[in-house]
């Protein structure tokens, strides 16, 4: 390419980094136009800082005018129209005239770029967008003016349907992130819809498909990559294809799906993360693109993507070792291309749980890692900026002479330059800089690919049990070593024994070797950590009962065998949770909140988030199981959270219901939009959209979820009593609609699959109970409860609310409800509610050495009763009392008006913490309701002495 240093001077200027910018200065000050803007500030700092543009507007005089545009009113570059301003390329008459006119617009673009970073500060980002969308257009009228060249010959093709169709273009690499280098190459992969021939007219040669692709795209990579009297456009890389050199240069897109799912390695799952379609058949490349989404993000965890990523790098470390290039700001140590393993060692881990981090941009894929908490957010944000830096500097250096050049200056003129370059005061701070940045994103990268963590007890202990056969380990043998691992020699024998017993559990030959091999890696680290932290046999064999669940499944065996702290934390689990440890076995998914340390809790906004990244472009079947997913790592969080007293009780029980709101309303609009499609929107006589809503009791309503809670819910609909119907073709009956609409939505919540069920969910509180329609009118809903409501329904609803659904509806309820409980009580209520308890009682009638926490006289039952029948008798007189739903708030209410004493709320509500507390944490062990009498004796006759008062009984329980 001809450019400035194309002069007389040109060798001695060959190597002109050696020389200072008063150098440069000076040379451009001899030999530029005689003009005033060749010597305004902004135009001396530009050539000083790029020679290659200083090249540019000694050629091109009109350039100077475009700058001077630019500066007075500097485009703006993030969303400019480069197809506007390129537009007449596109009409060429010739071969030569379009790659001429490529060439000479490129190069004004390079110049307004690089004039736009160096004088205006163009932010790094807005330059890699502006770069690849300019490289998109350029190569989108490079296809199309070539397609219409071969069309005129050979006529076009057509696919199955007779429509036209031309080849589809993907960029890979930096292009596909549309993140391109200023002096980059750019990878393309070319594709067509399928197989067949032109349809030639008269005077014209008919091809089949194969020959007519192959020959457009040789004539495109002509077109970019020729260097003639203009230089080049772009180089074109084409080595990412299918079969790579040696391969096909176009295929059709069933080839390329079967080359794929036959002979695809890791490599090209990295390489397809950052395709995107940018010329030609856009439409059809994003359909190919979607059907190789399973080959480049896996359904589960891929943590076995680390360890090829980490592979790569260190065979580029060698090559960078073997040639002398540590400086190298892409490929050295903290450089770019540690940045950008980082960031796609999450996407290929986390991209087929989380579809909306499946992105081609770098920065945008590092956006959605800390909007979903993948990593610390402070950590994405110092990475950001560590990579945009290094950018930066790589654009800065390529700039200066358009060479593809990665290499850190090794004289004090050249780093001068680039501090210019880049907007730096000095050398000195760049210099700072680079290595804070290069620093920032190598400990980044370690944390990702952590070299093996060496602990020399582990292994000192580990190689105790050097002569143990773990598929047939002899029992006394390994007992005798367990001893000198300092376990008691009951214990050991125990210990030894559960050994055995796994083994035999084991289906050692349909493992492959190198599952195997981590098994009998990972045995030993167990027992030394079970040893030292003095674990119980039975938490032991919760792991082993883990290890045994998951060894099919060789990512969890790798993950248990490489990080020995993971199984300490493990141990600790099923040292005080059984049913927590029998949960992580049943989902193993939640292993990786535990490995990640990402078990905390997020906010119900963020929960949110999560969840729509986790369902975004889902078929039905996938979205009802990402959605169980997404529950399980809730629920797990939880409870790790509850167990390791990072939470109480009632947060506990505020985020379960949290979690259970959110999955209603993402269940509940699911399936509205579903029915929508099929029968359209219901609506009533005059034409009103017809309203839904979910409503919430019992616990769900009263924000006291626990982990095994069923979900009270009552569905109702609103269409003013017209018998409407829906709007769509297939129209249809508005309570056949409702009815089917709730009939969707508790199937998405009960639907079995090998991961369980959601919830299961109750809705026997609806009017009619069992036999009432699945969703009532809000007309029904009042004449029932008004009219026909027996006392303990009227209990229920002092715990309801609106959980889900139009919110018109949902506001109709709640006033409902306000009208319900504040109309004057029946004269029999206390009379109702005290025969309801006793029915209760002999129902389930509890033994006397026995207590149990809900059932029990004194129980949690008890003291539901006494604030539901206050709620009843007194919430006409004041209206605060139904402002919530849960009992600890509604005790509150009751205490600030009087009708508890403060020493009677504040030990009701102590007794309910405490009873709701025991039966949490027995939950967590797996254990039953029922204890010892003796163990609550006090807190039940303090319940019983209130409850007695309040409803006038002169003796207490004979229980008591």
């Amino acid at each position: 390419m001809t450019n400035f240093v194309d002069t007389p001077h040109k060798k001695q200027l060959e190597n002109s980094q050696m020389f200072s910018l008063a150098d440069r200065l000076d040379y451009w000050n001899k030999n530029a136009p005689d003009t005033v803007w060749a010597q305004s500030p902004d135009i001396l700092q530009l050539v000083q800082a790029s020679e290659y543009a200083a090249g540019l507007l000694h050629r091109y005089s009109h350039i100077a005018a475009l700058l001077a545009s630019d500066n007075e009113n500097p485009p703006h570059w993030l969303d400019f129209d480069f197809a506007r301003d390129l537009s007449f390329i596109r009409e060429s008459e010739s071969e030569l005239d379009l790659m001429r006119d490529l060439r000479i617009k490129k190069q004004e673009f390079d110049c307004r770029l690089i004039y736009a970073v160096v004088v205006q500060k163009l932010p790094q980002t807005d330059f890699l967008i502006a770069l690849s969308n300019l490289a998109d257009e350029l190569v989108d009228i490079a296809l199309s003016v070539q397609f219409r060249f071969l069309t005129q010959k050979h006529g076009t093709p057509l696919d199955e349907q007779g429509r036209p169709f031309t080849l589809a273009v993907l960029a890979m690499g930096k292009l596909g992130g549309r993140e391109l280098n200023f002096s980059s190459d750019i990878d393309l992969i070319f594709a067509y819809r399928n197989n067949g021939e032109t349809a030639a007219k008269d005077g014209q040669k008919s091809l089949v498909n194969e020959v007519f692709f192959r020959k457009l795209a040789q004539k495109l990579i002509y077109t970019l990559d020729h260097h003639g009297e203009h230089g080049i456009v772009y180089r074109v890389d084409m080595r990412l294809r299918p079969f790579g050199q040696t391969g096909p240069l176009a295929l059709s897109f069933d080839a390329c799906e079967n080359y794929y799912q036959i002979h695809g390695r890791d490599w090209e799952r990295y390489a397809m993360m950052k395709a995107r379609p940018i010329a030609g058949d856009i439409s059809g490349a994003e359909e190919l693109l979607n059907n190789l989404r399973p080959f480049v993000y896996r359904r589960y965890l891929d943590y076995a993507a680390i360890n090829s990523i980490a592979e790569m790098k260190e065979q580029i470390n060698r090559q960078i070792h073997e040639r002398g290039i540590e400086e190298h700001i892409k490929l050295g140590r903290g450089g770019i291309r540690e940045a950008e393993f980082s960031v796609q060692a999450v996407q290929l881990v986390y991209g087929g749980q989380y579809p909306k981090i499946q992105k081609t941009s770098f920065l945008t894929s590092l956006l959605e890692i800390d909007e979903l908490n993948l990593w610390e957010h402070g950590s994405t944000e110092d990475l950001r900026a560590a990579y945009l830096l290094l950018r930066e500097v790589e654009n800065a250096l390529q700039f200066d002479r358009c060479q593809q050049t990665h290499q850190l200056p090794d004289t004090e003129h050249a780093w001068k330059r680039l501090a210019l370059a880049c907007g730096f005061s000095s050398a000195e701070s760049l210099q700072h800089s680079v290595k804070s940045a290069r620093d920032q994103i190598h400990d980044t990268f370690r944390r990702i690919f952590p070299s093996a963590k060496a602990n020399d007890e582990n292994t000192d202990n580990a190689a105790i049990f050097k002569g143990i056969s773990w598929q047939d380990p002899d029992e006394n043998l390994l007992c005798d070593l367990l001893i000198r691992l300092r376990e008691e020699p009951s214990k050991a024998a125990d210990i030894s024994a559960a050994i055995a017993q796994f083994s035999k559990n084991i289906n050692w030959q349909k493992l492959p070797n190198s599952t195997i091999n981590r098994i009998e890696k990972l045995l030993p680290l167990l027992l030394e950590n079970s040893a030292r932290q003095h674990n119980s046999v039975k938490s032991l064999q919760s792991v082993l009962n883990l290890i045994s669940q998951v060894a099919s499944r060789s990512v969890y065996i790798e993950i248990l065998s490489g990080d020995p702290e993971l199984l300490q934390r493990l141990l600790s689990v099923a040292e005080n949770s059984s049913w927590l440890m029998d949960f992580i076995c049943e989902h193993p998914l939640v292993i990786d909140d535990i490995l990640s340390d990402r078990n905390r809790i997020s906010s119900k906004d963020k929960l949110q988030y999560e969840l729509a990244a986790r369902l975004e472009n889902l078929d039905e079947e996938e979205w009802l199981t990402a959605l169980r997913d997404f529950k399980h790592a809730q629920i797990f969080k939880i409870a790790w959270a509850e167990i390791h007293n990072r939470i109480n009780l009632m947060v506990a029980s505020d985020k379960l219901t949290e979690v259970a709101e959110i999955i209603i309303k993402t269940i509940t609009d699911k399936a509205r939009n579903i029915l929508n499609q099929k029968y359209g929107s219901p609506r009533d006589s005059n034409g009103n959209l017809a309203q839904f809503a979910v409503l919430a009791y019992g616990k769900l309503g009263g924000w006291e979820l626990s982990y095994a809670s069923d979900l009270d819910l009552v569905f109702i609909y609103d269409d003013s009593r017209s018998a409407g119907s829906t709007d769509g073709e297939k129209s249809i009956a508005n309570q056949i609609y409702f009815t089917r609409l709730v009939q969707r939505i508790t199937s998405y919540l009960s639907a079995p699959s090998t991961s369980g069920i959601l919830y299961q969910s109750d809705t026997r509180l609806r009017p009619g109970g069992q036999s009432g329609m699945p969703a009532s009118s809000i007309e029904n809903l009042s004449e029932y409860l008004k009219n026909r409501a027996w006392t303990w329904e009227k209990q229920a609803i002092t715990r309801a609310r609106a959980l889900a659904g139009d919110s018109e509806l949902c506001a109709k309820f709640e006033k409902l409800l306000r009208e319900i409980l504040q109309t004057p009580p029946q004269a029999n209520l206390k009379e109702d509610v005290i025969n309801m308890r006793e029915k209760m009682h002999k129902q389930n009638p509890i033994p006397a050495q026995f207590f149990h926490l809900k059932k029990s006289r004194g129980g949690l039952v008890d003291i539901e009763f006494i604030v539901q029948y206050l709620l009843l008798q007194y919430s006409h007189q004041e209206e605060v009392l139904i402002r919530n739903t849960d009992n600890i708030r509604q005790l509150a209410a009751l205490e600030a008006v009087g009708i508890l004493s403060s020493l009677e709320a504040m030990n009701l509500r102590d007794a309910y913490r405490t009873l709701r507390r025991a039966c949490h944490l027995r939950a967590l062990n797996n254990q039953d309701e029922q204890s010892s009498f003796n163990d609550w004796k006090n807190t039940a006759k303090t319940v019983r002495k209130i409850y007695d008062r309040i409803f006038s009984i002169n003796k207490q329980s004979e229980n008591l």
